[in-house]
C-alpha cells in the first residue's frame, strides 16, 4: 500500500507541475486574461477538473503562478549576481540587469510579455496584484546588487525599471522590429548618465 501511495503522490505532485508549468507559459504567450481553467487543461494536457482539484479559483491559479515566475526568476538571478564583478562596462551591465529581469537569453518579446503580465496583472485582482508587488519588490532588490556590484551605486533601481518599462512601450507603440536593442540602448544611457 505505501508504495501505490507513493506512486499517487508523485503523479498528482507530477500532474501539479504541469499545470503550474501551463499557466506560466500561457502568461507569457497570451497575457493573464489567457490563463483560464480550460486553456490551462489543454496545455498541461489534463482534465480541466484537474485545474479546479488543485486551484480553487483562476485567482489561486494565478497567484500561484506569478510566484512560480517570481521563483524562477530569482533563482536566475542569483546565479547571475554571484558572478559580477566591478567594474563591468555599461554594455554588460545592461545585458545582465535584463538578463536578472526575464532569463538566460532575453529577447525583445520576452520584454513585452513581461511588461504585459505586470499591466494585465495589476487589473485583475488584489491578490494578484501583491502577487506581482513582491516579485517587483525582489527584481529591485536585484537590480541593487547588480548595480552596486557593477560599480553603478548611483542608478536608482525604479529607474532601471522605468527605462526598461518605457523603451518597450515606445518600441511597441512604434512598431521597432528590434525591442531588445532599443531596451539596451536606453540602459545603456542611463547607466552612463550616472550621477556621481
Amino acid at each position: 500500500m505505501t508504495v501505490v501511495r507513493r506512486a499517487q503522490q508523485a503523479r498528482a505532485v507530477e500532474k501539479k507541475r504541469q499545470i503550474l508549468d501551463a499557466a506560466v507559459a500561457l502568461m507569457f504567450e497570451k497575457g493573464v486574461p489567457g490563463v483560464t481553467h480550460r486553456q490551462v487543461a489543454a496545455r498541461a494536457q489534463v482534465p480541466v477538473g484537474s485545474i479546479g482539484y488543485y486551484y480553487n479559483t483562476r485567482e489561486d491559479l494565478l497567484v500561484t503562478a506569478v510566484a512560480e515566475l517570481g521563483r524562477r526568476r530569482r533563482r536566475d538571478a542569483e546565479t547571475i549576481l554571484r558572478e559580477v564583478r566591478a567594474p563591468l562596462p555599461p554594455e554588460a551591465t545592461a545585458d545582465l540587469l535584463l538578463r536578472i529581469m526575464v532569463g538566460e537569453e532575453p529577447t525583445g518579446d520576452m520584454l513585452t510579455d513581461w511588461l504585459a503580465i505586470m499591466l494585465d496583472g495589476i487589473r485583475e485582482s488584489e491578490p494578484l496584484r501583491a502577487a506581482l508587488d513582491g516579485v517587483r519588490c525582489d527584481l529591485y532588490l536585484d537590480f541593487r546588487v547588480l548595480l552596486d556590484a557593477a560599480g553603478y551605486p548611483g542608478v536608482e533601481e525604479s529607474s532601471v525599471n522605468a527605462r526598461i518599462g518605457g523603451a518597450v512601450l515606445v518600441a511597441v507603440v512604434e512598431q521597432r522590429e528590434d525591442v531588445l536593442a532599443s531596451v539596451r540602448g536606453a540602459l545603456v544611457d542611463l547607466l552612463e548618465k550616472q550621477p556621481g
